[in-house]
């Protein structure tokens, strides 16, 4: 599947191939590795040098008494290093899935420092554990930032999709509708922990709570709640929400037409198409990408001609999203290559 076009502002596998090891060199790696260890440990939490990213690999996969070691000087490097060395691991783990910072990472989930916290989460992306999971309720439900709060909701959203899509965590379910429902009515919490509650609780498409709750926050008067709600359409995927993507799609609001557009391409509904015709010559570039996006997503004759016009357009952007677009529909169409 092609993956959407990134989020407006607002709102991969590289296998390493190990070297063999002469005789006898097993000894010297592993008598060498304690001083190594702490010599390293010491060079990236210091702020004598810059911080070098290819340093950071030794803390992939630690042994039990390098963590240990790490957990005693994190906390004496400064505030502002911290930072930089979690949002490193975080960017690292994203361009390397063979390394593995899961247990630096979860340590630092109990940082002082949201922005550590913050940081920490983004890079336990791809962690389905359900010791994070039973981590990241309580950090939703009561974390002191409202910034890690966000995070926290936004990242049980994969936990609440892979519930709905397998027969795994279907033992949290109540107790991740009940949690994210309860953010959202909350007229005291933030805007901005309000809107990823249901943004997330949204992939629950069997609840008629969750749909009363899609359609209070499209009738908030704040209007970033208003472009949460389109989002959560689009999770959803339930047909009532035709109508109102389709008068989205033509809103004056470019965010709006946007989300209406990403909304249709999650939805997968050829009856869509017509209304998503107009934005491929939308001025805005980000939602006419959106929107041969939702084309490629949706397929179909008609999507896949407008597509191909769309290859005959001089701006390059709009030329390599068509392209992208229909090599997802083709595959969609003849996933094993047989046409």
């Amino acid at each position: 599947m092609c993956l959407p076009p990134p989020r407006r502002k607002g709102c991969t596998s590289i296998l390493r191939r190990r070297k063999s090891r002469r005789p006898g060199e097993r000894e010297t790696m592993t008598s060498g590795r304690k001083p190594e260890f702490a010599h390293l440990l010491a060079e990236v939490l210091g702020e004598e040098h810059p911080l070098s990213y290819s340093r950071l690999q030794f803390l992939s996969n630690p042994q039990a008494e390098h963590l240990a070691a790490f957990r005693e000087a994190w906390p004496r490097a400064s505030r502002e290093r911290r930072r930089q060395v979690v949002r490193a691991l975080a960017q690292l783990s994203e361009d390397n899935p063979d390394l593995n910072f899961r247990d630096v990472l979860f340590f630092c989930l109990a940082d002082s420092d949201e922005v550590v916290r913050s940081a920490a989460i983004e890079g336990l992306v791809d962690d389905e554990s359900l010791s994070l999971l039973e981590q990241l309720l309580q950090m939703a439900a009561g974390d002191p930032s409202p910034q890690v709060r966000s995070e926290a909701v936004l990242a049980l959203g994969r936990f609440v999709y892979l519930m709905e899509t397998t027969d795994f965590l279907e033992g949290y379910r109540q107790r991740l509708l009940r949690l994210l429902l309860d953010i959202f009515g909350d007229a005291q919490a933030p805007l901005e922990v309000r809107r990823r509650a249901v943004e997330t609780v949204s992939y629950m498409g069997d609840s008629s709570e969750v749909e009363e709750t899609i359609l209070r926050a499209y009738q908030a008067e704040e209007r970033e709640m208003h472009v949460s709600a389109i989002h959560a359409m689009g999770h959803h995927m339930g047909e009532r929400w035709h109508p109102f993507l389709e008068r989205e799609l033509a809103s004056p609001d470019p965010e709006m037409r946007y989300e209406a557009a990403w909304a249709c391409g999650e939805m997968g509904d050829p009856r869509l198409v017509p209304s998503l015709a107009p934005l491929l010559d939308d001025a805005d570039h980000e939602v006419a990408r959106a929107a041969i996006w939702a084309l490629g997503e949706i397929g179909g004759a008609q999507a896949r001609r407008l597509l191909e016009r769309c290859l005959e357009r001089e701006e390059e952007d709009i030329r390599e999203a068509a392209e992208e677009a229909l090599h997802t529909l083709r595959f969609f169409e003849d996933p094993m290559g047989l046409l």
